[in-house]
């Protein structure tokens, strides 16, 4: 009865707009993430410059991106892999700005909030890709990063940008404010969620042949994170459930669902 229960609860969730535009989405990233895969284990040519697959190694140094510099494929299938992962952490902040728009400008609006997501994440990607590139140069420096991205994700300040991700910015409706607040909001949210999200991205491309795996599991890990209440900033291991006494107090959760300034 309960799982019954459960599966209804799912399917009402996922037929519930915007959340079917989103799985579009990111079925499509996947799509072209498994295509990729598919092409870089069929040949040694440009494909075998894409991130993920062989952009780098922690088992050994790359001879795949030429001269350590990243292609410019590498960077759309980085864009590919955002577009995989990025979409189901965003249902509730998408959801949001579309209900505080006007219906007849909700499209537009949101178009423009995903615009200052997306661009923020192109920016990551620019810095991001060439830095994996330069990793997968030598296998102490992908340990190494590994190493850090482990550390980020047990300190306080990560648990800071994450629950900002919690926070509902003010929109206004009307005017031009309107779209001046969707895309202050988008640049915002993107913001964070790169602070989140990207280091553990990072080893993600550093995880060479079993790529795949490694995003399935950093998508299923950092959207069941997303959704789980605000915590009080303190070092932790992550993905570590909270004890009672590590959720922030009454004040602080109203203090979450203030507007941005």
């Amino acid at each position: 009865m309960r799982t019954r229960r459960l599966g209804r609860g799912l399917a009402a969730v996922v037929r519930r707009p915007p959340v079917p535009a989103l799985l579009f989405v990111s079925m499509n990233g996947w799509a072209v993430m498994v295509w990729s895969t598919i092409g870089a284990a069929a040949s040694h040519a440009e494909f075998r410059a894409l991130p993920g697959a062989v952009v780098a190694s922690s088992l050994h140094p790359t001879s795949h991106v030429h001269g350590g510099a990243a292609t410019p494929v590498a960077f759309v299938m980085w864009v590919a892999m955002v577009l995989a992962m990025s979409p189901l952490l965003l249902a509730r902040e998408v959801d949001r700005v579309r209900l505080s728009s006007l219906r007849r400008r909700r499209g537009s609006i949101v178009t423009v909030w995903l615009t200052g997501y997306v661009v923020i994440w192109l920016l990551a990607g620019a810095a991001v890709v060439p830095f994996v590139a330069w990793l997968g140069t030598d296998v102490r420096l992908a340990w190494g990063a590994v190493a850090l991205v482990a550390l980020w994700h047990c300190s306080p300040l990560r648990q800071r940008f994450l629950n900002a991700c919690h926070r509902a910015a003010s929109l206004r409706s009307f005017g031009v404010a309107a779209y001046r607040d969707a895309l202050r909001d988008g640049f915002a949210t993107g913001g964070a969620c790169a602070a989140v999200c990207g280091p553990l991205m990072v080893t993600v491309l550093l995880a060479a042949d079993i790529h795949l795996v490694a995003m399935a599991a950093a998508t299923l890990a950092l959207t069941v994170e997303r959704y789980l209440p605000a915590r009080t900033p303190r070092w932790r291991l992550p993905f570590v459930p909270a004890r009672a006494s590590e959720w922030p107090s009454a004040r602080a959760r109203a203090g979450l669902l203030r507007a941005r300034v």
